[in-house]
């Protein structure tokens, strides 16, 4: 695989898929046709200064239509600049976090729970409980 460019921002990969565009010989309605888009879209995303943007929709779409793919590579003094200031995460401060959480969602479901006792009467608890039962018997005997 041969490297055509080195990208570090949007606008030098609008300004490499040009380039590579014009070495090609790809006019930009070669590329909306091949690339599936509407009519003057891709002038749009590869004029200078762009007009659109790329996106999760449109970059590949116009990567495609070039006969490109994205390959990520670390750049090592940046990849050791980078580990070096790294603190490990602490798992137990997820953890407890997570903890309280379900901790506070049981609590507001006990409260629901008590609230309902309090505000539905025996006998129409028992006609919901005797419906809702009913159903998930009808949705066992269908599986």
């Amino acid at each position: 695989m041969n490297q055509i460019a080195v990208v570090r921002t949007m606008a030098d990969l609008q300004f490499a898929l040009r380039e590579y565009a014009e070495q090609l010989g790809m006019s930009r309605e070669m590329i909306d046709e091949r690339a599936g888009l509407q009519n003057g879209y891709a002038a749009k995303l590869l004029t200078n200064p762009s007009l659109k943007g790329l996106g999760a929709v449109t970059l590949p779409l116009v990567l495609e239509a070039l006969g490109l793919v994205l390959v990520l590579t670390p750049v090592d003094a940046e990849l050791e600049r980078i580990t070096a200031s790294l603190t490990k995460r602490r798992e137990d401060r997820v953890t407890a976090r997570l903890l309280s959480i379900t901790a506070w969602y049981r609590k507001i479901g006990r409260k629901g729970a008590a609230g309902y006792v309090r505000n539905v009467h025996p006998v129409e608890r028992k006609r919901i409980a005797a419906r809702a039962a009913t159903a998930r018997w009808r949705k066992w005997r269908k599986a």
